[in-house]
């Protein structure tokens, strides 16, 4: 999986890369999901949510995407937050959103290609409920461990694996 561009979280003076998505919640919640159209595989969902923490509440404040008019790629008109929220047109309070938003920050320590996978020095862990913010920690990270494995164990395993696929041809594991 292709890495994906992040939402962007505006708190306390800052502006923090999300390693959450709370709008794909409401989606879910609501069985209704606009059609965005897919500009990049960076992209996957199709739109980058912009939000904000005031007073200890999640607010959702902008939505860069594109919104399909039809059926070609070409047919399309950037979203707004009233196309998903109809009399809205500036920030939405997140009541659906439940669970916590991970903010890493510091220098990438590992390296994932995937979604959100890669670990950086620090998370800024903030728990919600119901678009309120109930605590905050901070995670610091470590490097994580590579798995090695001893010349001995490798081969060890791979003489079990060609046993075991002796007796599978032999019928041995077959009523």
């Amino acid at each position: 999986m292709t890495d994906q561009f992040p939402e962007r979280l505006h708190y306390q003076n800052r502006e923090y890369s999300m390693c959450t998505n709370p709008l794909e919640d409401y989606f879910e919640l609501t069985g209704i999901r606009p059609k965005f159209v897919e500009t990049s595989s960076a992209l996957w969902r199709g739109y980058e949510g912009k939000w904000v923490i005031i007073h200890d509440r999640l607010y959702l404040i902008g939505i860069d995407g594109c919104l399909s008019n039809g059926t070609s790629a070409f047919s399309s008109r950037f979203a707004t937050l009233e196309d998903i929220f109809p009399g809205f047109p500036k920030r939405v309070f997140a009541h659906w959103y439940t669970g916590t938003i991970r903010l890493p920050y510091g220098n990438r320590l590992d390296y994932d290609h995937g979604e959100y996978g890669s670990s950086f020095e620090y998370d800024l862990m903030i728990e919600v409920s119901k678009g309120v913010i109930t605590s905050t920690t901070i995670r610091e990270n470590t490097v994580p461990e590579k798995t090695s494995f001893s010349l001995e164990k490798i081969i060890e395993r791979i003489e079990s694996k060609e046993a075991l696929k002796a007796q599978e041809t032999q019928g041995d594991l077959f009523l």
